[in-house]
């Protein structure tokens, strides 16, 4: 999957994403809302909160990368 065919995913906001990223588990739950998007993640331990898809997207919270920096290593499974 690519960054750009992640973020369309993410954008409906329709259901939850779980994860491998170096062997370390993890899970998206986007929400696209009435007054704006929203994102739960948890990876490695750790929950984290985004109000916008581009936040969610470049915001460096998994080891110092974003998601659109990792799309490419990260294994889906649902």
């Amino acid at each position: 999957m690519t960054a750009d065919e992640l973020k369309k995913e993410l954008s409906l906001g329709y259901t939850d994403y779980g994860f491998l990223y170096k062997g370390k588990r993890g899970a998206i739950c986007p929400f696209n809302k009435e007054d704006g998007f929203y994102a739960a993640v948890v990876y490695d331990g750790r929950t984290f909160e985004f109000r916008s898809l581009e936040e969610l997207m470049n915001n460096p919270f998994v080891g110092g990368k974003s998601l659109s920096e990792i799309v490419a290593g990260m294994e889906f499974y649902g």
